[in-house]
């Protein structure tokens, strides 16, 4: 199994996308291995509703809105005062992690406008070309 853990610091100073697999060892117990991961630009959490694999790649999508757990924890906001709308973050952001733990590639779209996506991605990898379809 093969899962992404973004984690944030509770002021918002620093967030990290974490990328793990969880197999199962002798014991018949799971572990938790961490494969790759990358810190974000801006310190949020971005929001990745979900994500492509391919057998070599991780494909992480950033929509152009983030949370800032700040307004639940100091605040006591609900979770939908949480999610910041980013709409004059226009480029779509799309980071590519190679599952053997090399570096991370991220991309910037520019779409001229927010963009947002729902649900699964349809990838594939032929060793040298990555297919992504939102």
């Amino acid at each position: 199994m093969i899962d992404i853990d973004p984690q944030s610091n509770m002021d918002g100073t620093e967030a990290r996308v974490v990328l793990y697999k969880m197999c199962p060892n002798e014991k018949g117990t799971y572990l938790r291995e961490v494969i790759n991961s990358y810190n974000t630009s801006d310190g949020f959490l971005p929001y990745m509703h979900s994500f492509g694999l391919t057998a070599n790649y991780a494909v992480l999508p950033h929509q152009s809105f983030y949370f800032d757990y700040n307004k639940i924890i100091r605040q006591g906001a609900p979770l939908v005062d949480a999610m910041i709308d980013d709409a004059t973050g226009t480029s779509f952001v799309l980071n590519v992690l190679p599952l053997d733990g090399s570096t991370v590639h991220s991309v910037k779209i520019d779409q001229g406008e927010p963009f947002y996506y729902f649900h699964v991605i349809n990838s594939h990898d032929d060793g040298d070309t990555i297919v992504f379809d939102l």
